[in-house]
């Protein structure tokens, strides 16, 4: 609560207490109105005396009226209030409701109480007061999209985004530094220039199933993060999810081809990026002369599946869960990568599709290998991928839990699914989870968090999918 006291009349005092009717704890310093909540002004007189340290008293010999102005875009319900000698005589007090609009610059709100005393056209401050405003997006921002920032991610922000989505962009420029620039509603913007670096392919660690180098790949992971990126880059996206939390929804567009892994970025010890904010990537996609732009919104896709699955190599046992998820599901199965290609051909086989499944286990998906710009350019909303060979039981866990997630009464954000995939990995290799494990153990939970973190989403991270059983409705 926000309190400032100052003399409205002879032996008389004014109080402006500022209220969130939902938090009536907080102290004066601590007080900060919030984009698109409401609030009240309480203003009230007594005889109790004037304080020698307060401005002169407002004699009040006659009605006198007051105007409440405030410098930011609050809306205040009742600015003109007018006080008669008998109302101060006895105990007064005044409500008066403020709210403050969806859509505002952070920043600080000065409330000021003025009069006119008789023959002086100039107002006089009656009282006045400061609080901070949490606001949708920083003043120092045009407006409340950087378009030029957008148009080159190529990001479509035709309206306001969530306030929790921010956008990096990573390019390398001609003087062979990254160029590093990231963007949000409420955060200042980031724009560094860091020396390059070499690539890092979390595929060369699991290229060899019999020896997957978990241990080297966290090791290269860990010194990028502590000595390529720089403070300033760690420190901006820390400040988003000071704020944000896990509801952060980080955009990542790299026009790199350094193939760096951005959700095993470690932000401290054992402190991952992907299993802290819902993590997406997005990519230059153009369709003959027309480039495609990522639209980030709610939205939910619901419908069937059209599959396929390559497994016959591998024997039913690395891939059961994926069976038995897919069995309970509207589905459309394709018997080999051809037909699926054929399919795709056609609108109609996909006009009510929620979710094309490939589960190709290193096989016959080299033939489909280029999907991903086509599906984001055509009509995909989102993209589940990874950064290299993935262990065939594993995937098959992974695509298990996140078939039965979208198959519930509930739609599911599949970029939550994802990150929390992450958070649960990156929880079992901590040090002190690791402390009374064997040895093979240990070498599991590793080579488990090494896939987690492989696991990349393409597309609208808030895109949330529900898809139809086979005994429900069409």
């Amino acid at each position: 609560m926000m309190e400032l006291v100052d003399p409205i009349a002879d032996d008389a005092q004014v109080s402006w207490n500022v209220f969130d009717q939902q938090d009536n704890d907080k102290s004066d310093e601590e007080l900060t109105i919030t984009h698109g909540r409401s609030y009240q002004l309480r203003i009230s007189a007594s005889t109790s005396g004037a304080s020698s340290k307060k401005p002169r008293p407002v004699l009040i010999s006659s009605p006198v009226e007051f105007r409440i102005l405030c410098s930011a875009t609050v809306e205040i319900d009742e600015d003109h209030i007018i006080v008669s000698q008998d109302e101060v005589s006895e105990s007064y007090t005044r409500l008066i409701n403020i709210a403050v609009p969806d859509e505002c610059p952070t920043g600080v709100a000065s409330f000021v109480m003025a009069w006119h005393e008789p023959g002086n056209k100039r107002p006089s401050i009656a009282a006045a007061c400061q609080v901070k405003i949490d606001g949708t997006y920083i003043p120092d921002l045009d407006t409340p999209v950087d378009r030029e920032f957008t148009v080159a991610a190529k990001v479509k922000l035709d309206e306001v985004p969530p306030e929790q989505t921010a956008i990096m962009h990573i390019v390398a420029a001609d003087s062979g530094k990254i160029v590093v620039k990231g963007w949000n509603r409420r955060v200042k913007k980031l724009l560094i220039n860091l020396p390059t670096w070499d690539p890092i392919r979390l595929s060369d660690f699991t290229r060899q199933s019999s020896e997957i180098r978990h241990k080297e790949a966290r090791q290269r992971v860990r010194n990028f993060s502590r000595t390529k990126v720089g403070a300033d880059f760690i420190y901006w996206l820390k400040t988003l999810l000071d704020r944000f939390h896990n509801d952060l929804c980080l955009i990542i567009v790299d026009h790199t081809d350094l193939e760096t892994p951005w959700e095993m970025l470690e932000l401290g010890d054992e402190e991952y990026l992907g299993a802290k904010a819902k993590v997406a990537r997005w990519l230059p996609v153009i369709c003959f002369d027309e480039w495609h732009s990522l639209k980030v919104h709610d939205v939910e896709k619901q419908g069937t599946i059209l599959s396929y699955l390559d497994d016959k190599e591998l024997g039913i046992n690395q891939t059961y869960l994926e069976h038995e998820a897919l069995k309970i599901l509207q589905r459309r199965d394709c018997k080999n990568s051809s037909e699926l290609l054929a399919s795709l051909q056609d609108v109609k086989p996909y006009k009510d599709v929620g979710l094309i499944y490939l589960g190709c286990h290193g096989y016959d998906g080299m033939v489909i290998k280029g999907l991903l710009e086509v599906f984001l350019a055509r009509f995909a909303s989102g993209y589940i991928g990874t950064l290299g060979k993935i262990g065939s039981a594993y995937a098959s866990m992974i695509a298990n839990r996140i078939l039965q997630d979208a198959s519930g009464t509930d739609s599911i954000q599949v970029a939550e699914v994802l990150r929390r995939l992450k958070e649960e990995a990156a929880e079992a290799v901590r040090r002190t989870a690791l402390l009374n494990l064997s040895e093979e153990e240990r070498q599991e939970r590793e080579v488990k968090f090494l896939y987690a973190f492989m696991y990349v989403y393409y597309g609208n991270a808030m895109m949330r999918l529900r898809l139809m059983q086979a005994g429900d409705m069409e």
